[in-house]
């Protein structure tokens, strides 16, 4: 059997065993990475993950996006990595576009621009800490007396 790779550099253009592939790595990455359904859904249908596959392989620069992966793998098991990071990279740039990623934005600027806060860890893992409490442990905990403590602040 042709694995998925060695389909595109062959043919340029993606088989059987390539569109699988991107298929379970587009079902892998919002399972992951816990992205919401799309917008108008309460949950990940079949459907709708073909649909963002399909999209990310036939929207604008869907091309140029596999002509770059196989440029870059170079054997298999790098395209699955690359794929991997091509198509998070989509769900990134998708949820950026709606309402919830720009106000995360908005938090995440003016948060970073207080004086009073100093974030820690990597873009995948940010987190923040007001200056006085840097050096102490993440709290790691159950959220749910956060949450409370959190509904419990007046006007906020």
């Amino acid at each position: 059997m042709t694995d998925a790779w060695a389909e595109l550099r062959a043919t340029g253009t993606l088989g059987p065993a390539g569109v699988d592939l991107v298929y379970e790595t587009v079902d892998a990455v919002r399972r992951f990475d816990r992205y919401p359904p799309p917008e108008g859904a309460d949950r990940w249908t079949e459907g709708a993950m073909m649909e963002f596959a399909h999209d990310f392989l036939f929207a604008d620069g869907g091309q140029e996006r596999l002509t770059r992966l196989v440029a870059l793998a170079s054997d298999e098991e790098s395209f699955e990595r690359i794929l991997e990071a091509a198509v998070r990279n989509d769900f990134r740039m998708q949820a950026r576009r709606t309402e919830t990623g720009a106000a995360m934005r908005s938090v995440a600027h003016a948060v970073e621009r207080d004086p009073e806060i100093v974030a820690a860890g990597s873009a995948r893992t940010r987190t923040w800490s007001l200056v006085q409490h840097a050096e102490n442990d993440t709290y790691s905990g159950p959220t749910a007396p956060l949450i409370e403590a959190a509904y419990a602040v007046p006007d906020v």
